[in-house]
């Protein structure tokens, strides 16, 4: 079932894969290699700490083609929270 944006995020299931799952879900018609590849640069934007509120959400917009401005709120809403989370659980898989 699709989340919606104000939904509260359970960081406990922010994996490594998180936010690739994500786009492919807001994209379906992506690759899995694509989705891997947008994924990076929404985790880039995401965790721009320099990048105001407004700065962010102009980088996602485009990188959702125009269409999933839901999953764009969703991520906004969680934005640090996300690209911590994600980046721990990468660290985490590294050293292991």
């Amino acid at each position: 079932a699709a989340k919606s944006a104000a939904e509260p995020l359970d960081l406990a299931t922010i994996d490594a894969y998180w936010l690739q799952r994500e786009v492919a879900r807001a994209l379906p018609s992506l690759s899995a290699h694509d989705a891997h590849e947008k994924a990076a640069e929404v985790l880039r934007a995401l965790g721009n700490a320099e990048s105001t509120e407004r700065d962010v959400e102009n980088d996602l917009v485009p990188l959702f083609e125009y269409t999933s401005f839901d999953a764009v709120k969703r991520l906004m809403a969680n934005r640090f929270e996300i690209a911590w989370c994600t980046r721990l659980a990468r660290a985490q898989g590294e050293n292991e």
